[in-house]
């Protein structure tokens, strides 16, 4: 009689009638009764024995194969078997398979994280510190299982920690479906096209055109030990300086399009700057053609010279330069240059840019939809607006 499983000879347990263990496998048998025997005249092992549980109580006796199989369960913890030989002689330790260290700088996400608190707080986050970058250490650790007798090893597990790892993809699962619901959620809605914004025909001033040469006159270069760049949280890539925040005490602020670091000349980029308060006179000069849509949020100006080298300017812009009176606009071109730059604020959609994976627009979205629920909006009677203008109106 041998067992279905391993094909190793059964033993009969002498005190336990019609039961048979296999020393192998563990795994015990019993003999069925002709009533329970479906099949009489089939004499394989699989008809004749069926496999049961360890019966109660089962003898200690020595096995065929060299070592003495589980005695009968007393309430204790069961003994640990090796599936090779069968053994019980088994020792359990963990071992280190491997380690990795992961040097990261600060990805898309803890950026789009920034910016979304520091447009949800009216710029008070941008007071904290900003992360550089890190390192991690992670080692890897298996609980492994060793047979003393065969010297067969193997991957452990126990059966708290099979369950666990159920849970853990439960959880994972049940979170991922909560986040899609929600994205899905928050995205409802409608957007509206990109569209022209006229500028406003009243409030406005308009001069003679201003030469080229004169604007290129107000392009200005601005030495460190002149302008102070100290003041500017700044970093330099791509052969250019892009300016982060400005943390200086003056109420009047120019930035130059191209600033001289240890006598190198870097062009300004403004497309991740934010102002803040205290400055109430900004100019910003010839040269630099982008701005960080909110720029302005929770700024203090009261005057602005923008630049006729603007490429693109919009509405969402400038609502955050409303304050209790009239904000002055001074621009360097004409009022048709301005109309043609000046562009309505169209909001990127949450769930097209995670699918999409620009985790930056997915903040920026977020975070339009935030100052969209305090009240953001774009009032064009709270400006006046100057065309052909030069920056040196704004200091008389």
């Amino acid at each position: 009689m041998k067992c279905t499983k391993c094909g190793n000879e059964l033993r009969k347990l002498e005190n336990k009638e019609g039961y048979y263990i296999c020393d192998r496998c563990n795994l015990y048998f019993k003999t069925r009764s002709k009533s329970e025997n479906t099949a009489p005249h089939n004499t394989s092992t699989e008809n004749r024995y069926s496999f049961v549980k360890d019966p109660q109580p089962a003898a200690s006796q020595s096995g065929s194969m060299g070592h003495t199989p589980n005695a009968a369960h007393t309430g204790g913890p069961a003994k640990i078997r090796c599936p090779m030989c069968g053994g019980t002689d088994v020792d359990i330790s963990f071992v280190q398979t491997g380690a990795s260290t992961v040097t990261r700088n600060p990805g898309a996400p803890t950026k789009v994280g920034r910016k979304a608190m520091k447009a949800s707080t009216f710029g008070l986050w941008g007071l904290t510190g900003k992360r550089t970058g890190y390192s991690s250490t992670a080692f890897y650790n298996q609980k492994m299982a060793l047979c003393k007798d065969c010297g067969h090893s193997w991957a452990f597990f126990t059966e708290r920690e099979k369950n666990r790892n159920k849970s853990l993809v439960t959880g994972i699962l049940i979170t991922a479906v909560c986040l899609i619901f929600f994205l899905t959620f928050w995205s409802c809605g409608s957007t509206t096209d990109e569209k022209d914004t006229p500028a406003p025909s009243y409030q406005t001033e308009n001069k003679a055109p201003v030469e080229e040469s004169d604007q290129a006159e107000n392009k200005i270069l601005v030495d460190e030990s002149e302008r102070g760049i100290e003041d500017f949280e700044y970093e330099i890539s791509d052969g250019q300086l892009k300016l982060l925040d400005y943390n200086g005490s003056n109420e009047s602020l120019t930035i130059a399009a191209d600033y001289k670091i240890q006598d190198v000349n870097y062009k300004t980029d403004l497309t991740d700057f934010q102002l803040g308060g205290g400055v109430k006179t900004l100019i910003i000069s010839e040269g630099i053609s982008e701005l960080y849509e909110a720029m302005f949020n929770m700024s203090d100006v009261e005057k602005v010279y923008l630049p006729s080298s603007l490429t693109v300017i919009t509405d969402n812009t400038l609502s955050y330069l409303h304050g209790d009176e009239l904000t002055e606009i001074y621009y360097g071109g004409s009022e048709e240059q301005w109309n043609s730059i000046f562009k309505h604020y169209v909001s990127p959609g949450v769930t097209e840019s995670w699918k999409a994976e620009d985790y930056e627009a997915a903040g920026t979205a977020i975070a339009d939809r935030i100052n969209k629920m305090v009240g953001l909006e774009y009032d064009p009677s709270k400006f006046n607006f100057h065309y052909n203008s030069s920056p040196d109106e704004l200091n008389q």
